[in-house]
């Protein structure tokens, strides 16, 4: 279990002023910190429950598609979670008829449902979003940042995690587009190897922070 730590009251009402003034919050490219998910590249991750917005509980065996299923972690406090929004729908929309299902999971303390279903109302968000209150999954998958995606095939095991693909920007076309999370599931699909199982997460920090330990492994 990641060890996590209280934010005192006063760095939180300055994030609350970052945050009103429109600033994003830091973004960080280094690799992620705490649990190691290379160590689960491969592995059957276990079935969970976590509650969607509304309250109604969800397990991973029936939100994911006969194929697989893509785990993205999300705030609707992040602006990099929100330059990836009509992204995300438009991986939904186009793997949901190829039997890969798309689910958000937000573990963000500080998004209140509100902002959670405005931000999916905002990007037209199609999938179900899950909330990790207690770090259960983020803690079982190793997640620090928002947007980080986590793929896994038909049979729960996981296959690729880390960015979407190379361009948080996308007004930034001097950056060489990747498509990681794509590439993996297409491969996975056409039954090849993912060239690239792994790639560093970049992003907003999963808050309250965790105490890095050992950073993810890169393929």
């Amino acid at each position: 279990m990641i060890k996590r730590f209280c934010i005192p009251a006063l760095t939180l009402a300055l994030f609350g002023v970052v945050m009103a003034a429109g600033t994003p919050p830091s973004v960080d490219p280094s690799p992620s910190g705490g649990t190691d998910p290379g160590a689960l590249l491969g592995r059957r991750v276990a079935d969970f429950k976590l509650p969607d917005i509304t309250g109604r509980e969800h397990t991973l065996s029936e939100l994911k598609g006969r194929n697989g299923v893509v785990l993205i972690f999300i705030s609707a406090r992040c602006q990099v979670a929100n330059f990836y929004g009509e992204r995300m729908e438009k991986l939904a929309r186009d793997y949901a008829p190829r039997g890969i299902n798309t689910v958000g999971i937000d573990a963000n303390v500080a998004d209140s449902t509100e902002e959670i279903k405005s931000y999916a109302a905002a990007y037209h968000l199609t999938f179900t979003i899950l909330k990790d209150k207690n770090y259960r999954v983020t803690d079982l998958l190793g997640a620090t940042r928002t947007p980080e995606a986590f793929f896994l095939d038909g049979g729960d095991r996981l296959l690729y995690y880390g960015s979407i693909d190379s361009r948080p920007y996308p007004a930034r076309a001097s950056i060489e587009l990747h498509n990681y999370l794509r590439d993996a599931i297409e491969a996975t699909l056409a039954g090849r190897p993912i060239a690239r199982p792994s790639t560093d997460a970049f992003g907003c920090t999963i808050r309250p922070r965790t105490i890095k330990l050992t950073p993810a492994s890169v393929h």
